[in-house]
This record gives structure tokens, sequence and C-alpha cells, in this order.
């Protein structure tokens, strides 16, 4: 009798154990499951990301390219052409005096030029951020927009090392670049204010300038390509990023995130 009663037991038992079993196995698959599509969605995004910053990187080369081409064609080779022209022009009639004050100038007009092409190798080197650290490539920038534009720029960085990966400091630098750009082409600005800061593991940079500004909500309507751009960029270092502008007052772009 007592064996007859342990028989139910047993079954119930058993099947218990195999439903337990069951339930396990399903979980374990669940998960095996759920972990090859987070590992699959992780590669998706570092596939994504190096796209972007691939894309970023040619970005930067085509920017050089053309400042190269407009230094090229408007620049140097008017300077070269003003130079041959006055050689050209030179007679047997010009004085001793003439002549030598002809040639200052020449030889004035060649040492620009040599200036100039000594620039455009510093945009190759400095612009693709192979070589330089941020700061000095922002540095360069604001150099060469001060020279092509006639901006006061002012620019502030941390005296402590920062330690940004090269994939983050492309990407700050071509933030800055789209802000200085926007900047010439939109704002009538005279003056322009680039501050980074770091501060609890954080990375606070803040573009500024003193110009034609606009209303906010005009800004959020009108959001043009150079700010979509900033926008892509501040996500791929997953950071954040605030516009404070005004009409007549100028405007304020603050970008931060974790370093």
């Amino acid at each position: 009798m007592k064996g007859e009663h342990l028989i139910p037991l047993i079954l119930f038992g058993s099947l218990l154990l195999i439903l337990l079993v069951m339930i396990i196995t399903g979980f374990l698959i669940m998960h095996k499951q759920r972990t090859k599509q987070y590992q699959m969605k992780l590669k998706e995004q570092e596939y994504h990301y190096r796209n972007a910053l691939l894309a970023t990187r040619i970005e930067v080369q085509e920017e050089a390219l053309n400042r190269i081409s407009r230094e090229l064609h408007d620049n140097i080779g008017q300077v070269l052409g003003i130079a041959r022209m006055k050689l050209l022009h030179a007679t047997n009639k010009e004085t001793k005096n003439g002549m030598l004050t002809l040639m200052q100038h020449v030889a004035g007009l060649i040492g620009k030029s040599m200036n100039d092409v000594r620039n455009l190798s510093h945009i190759m080197n400095g612009e693709l951020m192979e070589h330089l650290e941020l700061r000095l490539a922002i540095d360069k920038e604001i150099n060469y927009i001060r020279a092509l534009c006639g901006i006061e720029c002012t620019f502030s960085y941390p005296e402590e090392t920062l330690f940004l990966s090269k994939e983050q400091q492309l990407l700050v630098f071509r933030i800055v670049q789209e802000g200085l750009t926007n900047i010439i082409k939109h704002a009538c600005a005279s003056s322009i204010g680039i501050t980074v800061i770091y501060s609890e593991n954080k990375l606070f940079l803040s573009i500024a300038d003193n110009g034609i500004g606009m209303e906010l909500n005009t800004w959020q309507k009108n959001i043009g390509l150079g700010l979509i751009n900033m926008k892509h960029r501040v996500k791929l270092l997953k950071g954040q990023m605030d516009m404070q502008t005004q009409a007549g007052n100028g405007t304020v772009i603050t970008v931060w995130f974790n370093i």
C-alpha cells in the first residue's frame, strides 16, 4: 500500500523536475539569445561609430584641400601674378634706384608667397589631426580665422593634460570647425571666444560670438546643416549640447561630455 502511495508522488516529483529543467533550459536559451542580440547591437553601434569617424576624417581632409585650393587661387596665385607682371614691365629705362625698388617689391611678394605656402603645409598637417593635440589644432584653426577674416578670437584651454582619445579630439575639433564656419557665414561677428574647461571628469566646450544672434524659437524652426552636424558629433561623444541666442546679442553654444 505504501508503494502505491509513493508512485503518484514519484510521478509528480518527476514531472516537477522535468518542468523545472524545461524552465531553466528555456531561461538559458532566452538569455543566450538576448546576449547574442545585445552583442550584435553593440557591434552594429560600433560599426556606425567607426563609419561616422571615417566620414569625419574625410570631411577634415576635404576642408583642408578646399582651403589649399582657395589659398592657391585667391592669394598665392594673385601675388605671384603681380610679381610676374612687374618683372615683365620692367624696362631698361628704369633708373638704378627704380630697379632696386622694383626688385625689393618683387622680393617682398615672393617672400609673402613663401610664407603662405608654409601656412598651407601647416593646414595639411594640423587640420588632419594626425600629429597635433586638440589644443594646438584649435589654436591653428583660430589663427587661420584671424588671418582670413580679421575677426578677433580668444582661446582658453586647461593647463592640465586632458586624456582624450584621438577619436574624441577629432570630433571636438570638427565641432569647433563647424561652429566657426557658422559664425563666419551667418553671425556677422567681430569677436569669437572659444573656451575649454575640465571639471569633475567632464569636458566643457564653449563657442561664443558677439554677432547678430536670433530668437531661440526661430533657430529651433530653422536649424541649419552645420548645427545638425554638430549635434551628430556630440551624440557620437555621448554628450549634450546647449545653445543660447537672442537677436542682437550673439550666440553661445556649449557642449559637454564625460572623459
